[in-house]
């Protein structure tokens, strides 16, 4: 893949080129497929690829931080059980 800055020679499913950094294609958010930097629609299924996709803002993770699952977050929570006593026939009474 030839990247449309530098003209830098790329191997396939590089996103930003090795070089200067530039990004080589744009995946489409709907489907994923691979569509050319300037493009504005998908050529896959045709959406909009106006909104821009997001840039690393700081260097790439490696393939450790990748693979490992997002922290968990703890939360508080509040339960509330409500058992009435009787409250079966009295159900059953009014049900009819």
């Amino acid at each position: 893949m030839t990247c449309p800055r530098c003209q830098a020679e790329n191997r396939e499913g590089r996103r930003f080129c090795a070089r200067c950094g530039a990004e080589l294609s744009r995946p489409c958010a709907a489907c994923g497929f691979s569509n050319e930097p300037a493009d504005e629609f998908c050529g896959g299924c045709g959406a909009s690829l106006a909104a821009p996709s997001p840039v690393p803002s700081g260097p790439a993770p490696d393939d450790a931080q990748r693979a490992s699952p997002p922290e968990a977050e703890r939360r508080q929570l509040t339960v509330m059980f409500c058992d009435l006593v009787g409250s079966t026939a009295l159900s059953e009474q009014l049900g009819h």
